[in-house]
């Protein structure tokens, strides 16, 4: 029977089509959590949102959030990062065809005894393919399928630490502008007070103890002012590093702290919104990746078919001198000193590791985001009680200084009031600052905008108290 190359081609590309595909075998684990909600009894439930910072009705914070995605430095890596796990992944498909490679040769042999020159040249063209019997290349494009997938959850893992860390930047950065003008105005407050005092003590009606009381009051307000402005300037600095920005200025806001909503979450959330949390993605994607490792290493035990195939022409001028060639190879290992046996050993440990780092990743999910509800459930009940002492404070003071004024009460009473008018003003602000921080430490823990009990509320403006002598 004469067997044509066109025969040999064919037979060549059957046996190539014949490789076995991989079938992923791993479950993934089961993590015994607890319910953090029963559905049915949310009262009101909106569907989770992706554009979480939206709820807080800022549009410089919108703003903020649109150039941190082109401009952060960290998440530009990252993106590269993305599209070099694509090319690896184009580069483990490629194996898939077989390689074709054109040799062009030309030689010139001369004769020292004769003086007779002789030239040849040869055109070849050479394929070669390796038979996927067991489908161990098909587990090594399933592999780099979950790598570009482990590193697009890298991306989306790290764009949310830089977005919650973007929002509560901003949320400081706006606080502590306020904080610095209540400052400003406590510094007036104080000081006005002490001239008050200075010209009582010199009328003889007031004690240098009362005027070293008050002179020390205005000297830690004084001390006060310094230090949030410092703390402003530190946090505008944040910010422009968040958003990449070299000039480390974000001066051009305009944004009202007073005018920012607060989402009201439900302190009951489904399980299943974890699910989008991109470390419990990127956990997943690894288990599948060292299944697919693991299934790669037991594959190199069994026998591996390369087929080659070449044609060629001698020479290249007359075009009639061609010639083929096929040629197939069976190999299996029989003695490697337990090198195979070890690599499957380390490969299903590494599959063991991801699974319980799968597991640990999942737990500490959970108790994220146990711990961050109780903490936004903690910050609403101090947040009131927060309004709650400014305003005794602030009746404190005015009847405090009406006794001062009419003498039936000393100075110490009044200086005390003024005090603590002036740290619940602070106080209060940082505590609103806290809340705000609770929600988006909430919204990063689920990977998402969790369900909310209702539409976001904007608390009353914290109105600073001018203190009058």
């Amino acid at each position: 029977m004469q067997h044509t190359p066109q025969r040999w081609l064919s037979l060549f590309a059957i046996i190539s089509l014949s490789a076995c595909a991989y079938q992923p075998f791993l479950t993934t684990p089961t993590v015994q959590t607890p319910e953090l909600v029963d559905t049915a009894n949310l009262p009101f439930a909106a569907q989770p949102q992706t554009n979480w910072w939206m709820l807080y009705g800022s549009q410089d914070l919108n703003h903020l959030m649109d150039e941190l995605s082109q401009n952060s430095f960290d998440l530009a890596s990252a993106r590269e990062r993305v599209t070099k796990s694509r090319a690896l992944l184009g580069q483990q498909r490629a194996a898939n065809l077989p390689s074709l490679d054109l040799q062009l040769s030309d030689r010139a042999n001369n004769d020292m005894q004769n003086g007779q020159t002789t030239k040849s040249n040869n055109l070849g063209f050479n394929a070669a393919y390796e038979v996927d019997l067991w489908g161990s290349r098909d587990a090594a494009e399933y592999a780099a399928e979950f790598s570009v997938v482990a590193q697009q959850q890298e991306y989306q893992s790290l764009r949310l630490q830089l977005q919650a860390s973007l929002a509560q930047s901003y949320f400081d950065y706006l606080a502590l502008h306020d904080r610095v003008r209540i400052a400003e105005k406590n510094l007036k407050a104080s000081k006005e007070l002490l001239d008050v005092i200075r010209w009582r003590f010199e009328a003889g009606s007031a004690s240098g103890v009362e005027l070293n009381q008050q002179r020390s009051t205005w000297l830690t307000a004084q001390a006060q002012l310094l230090s949030m402005q410092r703390a402003l300037v530190s946090s505008e600095h944040t910010l422009a590093v968040i958003l990449g920005r070299e000039s480390l200025r974000v001066g051009e806001l305009t944004g009202d702290f007073d005018s920012l909503k607060l989402p009201v979450v439900s302190l009951v959330q489904p399980a299943q919104l974890l699910e989008t949390r991109p470390d419990i993605q990127l956990a997943d994607a690894m288990l599948r990746v060292n299944e697919a490792a693991l299934y790669q290493e037991k594959a190199k035990r069994w026998p591996t078919l390369n087929l080659s195939a070449g044609l060629g022409l001698q020479d290249i001028l007359s075009g009639t001198e061609w010639s083929s060639s096929l040629l197939g190879s069976l190999a299996m290992p029989i003695f490697d000193a337990g090198r195979i046996s070890n690599q499957i050993d380390a490969a299903q440990s590494d599959l063991s590791i991801a699974q319980f780092n799968y597991r640990q990743v999942v737990l500490q999910a959970m108790q994220e985001t146990l711990e961050t509800l109780s903490e936004y459930a903690y910050q609403q009940q101090l947040l009131s009680v927060r309004q709650q002492e400014l305003k005794n404070n602030e009746q404190l003071y005015e009847l405090a200084k009406l006794r001062y004024d009419s003498g039936d009460t000393d100075f110490i009473n009044l200086l005390t009031s003024q005090r603590s008018l002036f740290s619940a003003n602070d106080t209060l602000y940082q505590a609103k600052t806290a809340e705000l921080q609770a929600t988006v430490n909430i919204f990063k823990a689920m990977g998402i905008a969790p369900d909310i009990s209702a539409m976001p509320q904007t608390p009353a403006p914290i109105t600073p108290v001018e203190t009058t002598p």
